[in-house]
């Protein structure tokens, strides 16, 4: 019942992340905000609030809370996937999820406690110089740009089939048809930005250069440039729907700890 509840605190966390990268990247589509809505400006938006740094600290143990799910599900099969292929990726994927989820989790904790210059810098771009650095190096990052677009198509998938509904029971939700519509908007939203990502990623293998290797906030700067400020707008509502769908599934979700 701890773990559980630890769990649901995970998600919370993980929905007050993406709520705020919706509404922040919302605001600089109107020109109200400077910055558009990546992980660390929602941190740096929470760090410069009132107990900013009580908040982070929490939303990082709170993280630590949904790795712990994303390693039992992948670790102990607590989702019961099957041993076929689908199965196996399935539960890679849930593997990748926590390792991205602690290394979001540790920047959040060292800037609630080293303040705004423990930020450092962009470790994604850090990742793909080393890789890049060895021989067929542009291979492996070409492959994970894949998966990353792949991963993005199949959220897509699951936002427009519905199966990201499979475990979450609102039967007893007044509010059940707007939670499902948040989370469709929210995990096509997700998936979009997932497979820009991926895109830049692919570039940056391809030309060698690990600065191609870009955010979600260069996602959000691709949108407004390629389809106009209103699209950006359109997927940034959509990530703060997932957002507060995070919040839906901290409640309602069927969360198990044994297989």
């Amino acid at each position: 019942q701890w773990f559980e509840k630890f769990a649901r605190f995970g998600l919370v966390s993980k929905g007050v992340v993406y709520l705020l990268m919706g509404v922040l990247s919302v605001l600089a589509a109107f020109g109200l905000s400077g910055e558009k809505g990546d992980k660390k400006s929602a941190f740096h938006f929470i760090y410069e609030q009132p107990f900013g740094k009580f908040l982070l600290i929490a939303i990082a143990l709170g993280l630590l809370g949904y790795v712990m799910l994303r390693l039992f599900q992948a670790i102990k099969n607590t989702e019961n996937k099957s041993k076929d292929f689908k199965g196996i990726l399935d539960r890679i994927g849930y593997g990748m999820s926590a390792l991205l989820y602690i290394s979001i989790g540790a920047y959040a904790l060292k800037l609630g406690f080293a303040g705004s210059e423990g930020g450092g810098g962009d470790s994604r771009q850090f990742a793909v110089s080393k890789v890049l650095e060895y021989s067929g190096g542009e291979y492996l990052v070409g492959i994970a740009a894949l998966i990353v677009i792949g991963m993005g198509i199949y959220q897509i998938y699951r936002g427009v089939t519905g199966r990201f509904m499979k475990r979450v029971n609102l039967f007893h939700s007044d509010m059940k048809d707007a939670f499902k519509s948040a989370g469709i908007v929210g995990y096509v939203s997700r998936g979009i930005v997932l497979g820009i990502i991926g895109y830049f990623l692919f570039r940056a293998a391809l030309s060698h250069n690990p600065d191609q290797a870009q955010g979600t906030d260069a996602a959000f700067d691709f949108l407004e440039n390629e389809f106009g400020s209103l699209m950006m707008a359109i997927v940034a509502l959509g990530l703060a729907g997932y957002g507060v769908f995070c919040f839906v599934k901290a409640k309602y979700q069927k969360i198990n700890f044994e297989v």
